[in-house]
């Protein structure tokens, strides 16, 4: 049934039939489908569901909505782009506990539920839905959903086995707003190790007028990193090059801009994959997308696996990173898209 799909395809069809299940057990109300989501590839499964293709949008497009119960004119009616109900209905609609906190900018916290699961011997992990909220005991819902969707999945697995889906595990993630700014300079730290420590080419910095504090942060924590202004012509601006040789001011080209965030590049547009690593926070985990992605042919792993191998090497030499920023490193991992 799967074989003629591709490895992203999969992925999306896995996302959509866990939340399939979710729904099937009460856990969310609907949840919306991209329209480009072959919906034939699953939704037979599920007979007891139903599809809704709304025209919500101005332009003319619509949304495809998953329900358990077939949506009433009245709820159709709140779901128009047009409606001043629109956010909040949709919202609701989709079973996010904030649902009311949605236009409120300034919103304190984010909350996700995720989902780790196995499939073909590689581990993968997946945003279900998120949702900005004023009060961190908002954690609380999506912890009881976490364990409610743990609770129920072994009840598929004769449907899950039909898509090689193995080890799923449901978890909930919550940041603040200063997590937000701590897991950015986190991320940027862990970058200038890569460069640092000699696995990764360079780094490209964004906004020159920053390069004081970017020399401070090197100073502090790292001995082989250089810096030099470069003009590059891909991004018509200044930027800063963070490098482990000496490069003098000039004008970079696009391919050698390309050069320093790119790893084993295949030169094809079929799958991009990035390195990501996951830290510890106060107890909690988060995922940070790396500078490092390459473009491959396939999705297997195995020419990662020197790279993966020369960062699990690197963690112990930064513990003076970790323990100033009171951050822990569990894994770097290699993510497809």
């Amino acid at each position: 049934m799967t074989s003629k799909k591709t490895s992203d395809d999969i992925h999306d069809i896995i996302y959509n039939v866990l939340n399939c299940i979710l729904i099937e057990e009460n856990i969310r109300d609907a949840f919306h489908s991209d329209n480009f989501v072959d919906l034939n590839h699953f939704i037979h499964l599920f007979p007891n569901l139903h599809v809704n293709q709304l025209d919500v949008l101005d332009n003319g497009g619509n949304w495809t909505f998953i329900t358990k119960n077939k949506l009433t004119k009245q709820k159709i009616k709140l779901l128009n782009h047009n409606h001043p109900k629109f956010d909040e209905s949709v919202g609701k609609l989709l079973g996010y506990p904030c649902y009311k906190d949605y236009k409120i900018l300034d919103t304190e916290y984010s909350i996700y539920l995720m989902v780790e699961y196995k499939y073909k011997n590689n581990v993968f992990h997946n945003q279900m839905f998120g949702n900005r909220c004023l009060k961190k005991d908002s954690l609380n819902v999506f912890d009881k959903y976490a364990h409610k969707s743990n609770q129920v999945i072994p009840n598929y697995k004769l449907l899950l086995d039909k898509f090689n889906i193995k080890n799923i595990k449901f978890y909930s993630v919550i940041s603040s707003k200063d997590d937000a700014y701590h897991i950015e300079l986190i991320g940027l730290l862990i970058n200038m190790m890569l460069v640092d420590a000699g696995i990764m080419k360079g780094l490209v910095l964004l906004g020159v007028e920053l390069i004081d504090s970017y020399k401070k942060i090197i100073n502090k924590y790292f001995s082989n990193i250089q810096l030099s202004i470069q003009y590059s012509n891909s991004m018509d601006d200044d930027i800063i090059l963070c490098s482990t040789e000496q490069y003098r001011d000039h004008s970079l080209n696009e391919h050698e801009y390309n050069e320093f965030t790119k790893y084993k590049n295949e030169n094809t547009n079929k799958h991009t994959a990035v390195l990501v690593v996951y830290i510890n926070i106060k107890n909690v985990n988060n995922l940070i997308y790396l500078d490092i992605e390459s473009q491959c042919k396939s999705t297997s792993k195995t020419k990662f696996k020197q790279l993966l191998h020369d960062t699990k090497s690197m963690i112990d030499k930064y513990n003076n990173v970790m323990e100033s920023l009171h951050f822990k490193i569990n894994k770097f991992d290699i993510m497809f898209h």
